[in-house]
């Protein structure tokens, strides 16, 4: 696993939360606001697959502070689901 990412002349480390960080911002926020200009206070970047790791454009979605908290909310339910299934198998 990477321990850090230079992009842009910038280098950024993997933190224990698995976010990548130069001390100022995270890598997937800087290079969404390169390529979009800056996020209002309102708005969260959503990695769509999951992976912190992966911070291809593509892979950001914008969404609101409570959108952004039933997504998760939403995942941690069907992981324990999932997990409940594979018990009572």
């Amino acid at each position: 696993m990477q321990k850090k990412v230079k992009y842009q002349g910038r280098t950024f480390f993997r933190q224990a939360d698995g976010y990548f960080r130069n001390g100022k911002t995270t890598l997937h926020r800087y290079k969404y606001e390169k390529k979009h200009g800056p996020l209002l206070s309102c708005f969260q970047l959503h990695h769509r697959d999951g992976d912190k790791s992966n911070n291809s454009l593509s892979n950001l979605e914008m969404v609101t502070s409570r959108e952004h908290a039933l997504i998760h909310k939403s995942l941690r339910r069907r992981v324990i689901f999932r997990d409940q299934l594979e018990l009572d198998l």
